[in-house]
């Protein structure tokens, strides 16, 4: 199942975000691939050496195998982990965070190689059904039909109209959640994704009393759509027409003859999750960590005066 997080453009899209600059390490041998899309973005100086790390883009993609058999992947993940130590090596890399993909399980392969941990869930719809009746329960689609009822209507585009639309609703999902830096958008990068994905980023604007009162931000991969950013007029909450935006998304993209609809994921027991929990299905995903240069790893987490809890690297926060 292919995953807009896996096109080549994406990881361009992302670093700015990330904080560096993206490439892609493919390893071949025997006809058969790793393909590792990163940003590597600086880490610290130490004795006047410039260190760096890698993170995945925004998104799952993670580290895949391409024309690589399940039973042949511990042994092709070994042969890159020689491979790509010695770039690390090259490039001053002190350490890495992967985020894999929840579609798949390249993280499997891998496991000689990284740490691996479950990093939470995604909230998928299943294109493949009749999602609305299996997957909302009915108290949901009651919501849904009523807001219809209502006189809730939601558009498809991505001009500048649905731009300016987007822009002002969002910030009301910054406000509400006090949102830090890389979860904060302006003009510049919502028409940067344009740009680099003219026919596959749209926005889904619900109107109702003649004004646009939702929007959400998503893109068409090949196989999985991904709701990305929303926001909602604050007056129009009760109205449920961020659920109502959602949904049409979801019956979008099923009529584009895609088989999943990604909500994305949320921070566990907040009331994020408990919104895509009640209409979707759960995807856990992994994210994969390792440390390459043990000894400048340590210096730079002394220089920030210790570990930073829960973070990795342990010497950066957010």
């Amino acid at each position: 199942m292919r995953s807009i997080y896996m096109d080549n453009r994406w990881p361009m899209l992302q670093q700015e975000k990330e904080k560096g600059k993206a490439s892609i390490y493919v390893f071949e041998k025997d006809g058969r691939k790793i393909v590792y899309p990163f940003v590597k973005r600086a880490a610290g100086t130490v004795d006047g050496i410039e260190y760096f790390d890698l993170v995945t883009p925004r998104g799952e993609a993670g580290i895949r195998f391409e024309n690589c058999r399940t039973e042949d992947r511990p042994q092709m993940a070994a042969a890159f982990d020689e491979a790509f130590a010695k770039y690390c090596a090259e490039e001053r890399i002190v350490a890495e965070f992967i985020r894999f993909s929840p579609w798949h399980d390249h993280y499997a392969g891998l496991t000689g190689v990284y740490e691996l941990n479950i990093h939470g869930n995604v909230y998928c719809n299943d294109l493949t059904c009749d999602f609305f009746m299996e997957e909302y329960p009915s108290n949901e689609r009651q919501k849904i039909r009523k807001a219809e009822r209502m006189g809730m209507e939601v558009q498809f585009g991505n001009d500048e109209r649905f731009i300016e639309n987007f822009l002002k609703l969002y910030c009301y999902t910054e406000e509400r959640f006090d949102a830090c830096d890389y979860y904060r958008l302006d003009k510049a990068f919502v028409e940067k994704c344009i740009e680099m994905f003219p026919d596959e980023m749209l926005f889904a604007q619900a109107n109702l009393d003649g004004k646009a009162v939702s929007s959400t931000m998503f893109f068409l991969g090949p196989d999985i759509a991904h709701g990305i950013f929303c926001g909602t007029d604050q007056q129009y909450r009760n109205t449920n027409a961020n659920k109502v935006t959602m949904y049409h998304v979801a019956l979008y993209a099923s009529e584009q003859g895609k088989e999943l609809f990604d909500w994305g994921g949320a921070k566990q027991g907040s009331p994020v999750e408990m919104f895509k929990k009640r209409c979707t299905k759960e995807f856990p995903y992994y994210r994969g960590t390792k440390i390459r240069d043990e000894a400048i790893y340590a210096k730079l987490v002394e220089q920030v005066g210790g570990p930073r809890e829960n973070f990795f690297p342990a010497y950066r926060k957010g």
